[in-house]
């Protein structure tokens, strides 16, 4: 019973952590109005991949190496807020231009894998997702943990992502 409760904690965290705002959300969205559900599934899925990446890595004890590295985290945040800076003064130049006459016109397709490797590396240098990740990890791994725990912590919020990404996708008008 423990146990459960424990997870249950676990998938609370995960779904506040996944569902409060953030640059993954807004990414979604905006793709999703601008070029369809499609499109924004295949940036979804580049995003799962990286949440599981760095579920992985939590698991295997990255906590452990960045706290005797603390430098390695201020380099990651580093790195990371920088991409979101990027990221953000792009949306803020599409912002100022002007609104095109015929919209269909001039969204330009992306390929599906450019619009993975664009989840990707979103998630992957999203500080928001690391702590999150060293979070949940530290909380449903105590020394006891069996491999079955592992596995359920990111299997359980492997598919909560999905269903939160996929609410996310229907939550909007899409072309």
């Amino acid at each position: 019973m423990q146990q459960f409760h424990m997870l249950l904690v676990v998938y609370v965290v995960y779904v506040i952590a996944t569902a409060s705002p953030g640059p993954s959300n807004m990414a979604i969205m905006s793709v999703a109005m601008s070029r369809g559900r499609l499109p924004a599934l295949a940036l979804v899925a580049g995003i799962m991949t990286g949440s599981l990446s760095w579920a992985l890595l939590a698991a295997m004890g990255i906590s452990t190496l960045l706290s005797a590295y603390a430098n390695a985290l201020v380099a990651l945040k580093i790195g990371g807020g920088l991409y979101l800076i990027y990221l953000a003064a792009k949306s803020a130049m599409s912002a100022w231009m002007p609104a095109p006459l015929d919209r269909q016109a001039t969204v330009e397709p992306l390929a599906f894998g450019k619009l993975y490797r664009r989840g990707l590396m979103l998630h992957l240098t999203n500080p928001k997702a690391i702590l999150s990740w060293v979070a949940i990890m530290s909380l449903g791994l105590k020394s006891d943990a069996t491999g079955y725990t592992t596995l359920a912590i990111i299997s359980g919020c492997a598919t909560l992502g999905a269903v939160l990404f996929a609410a996310t996708l229907s939550c909007f008008r899409c072309r």
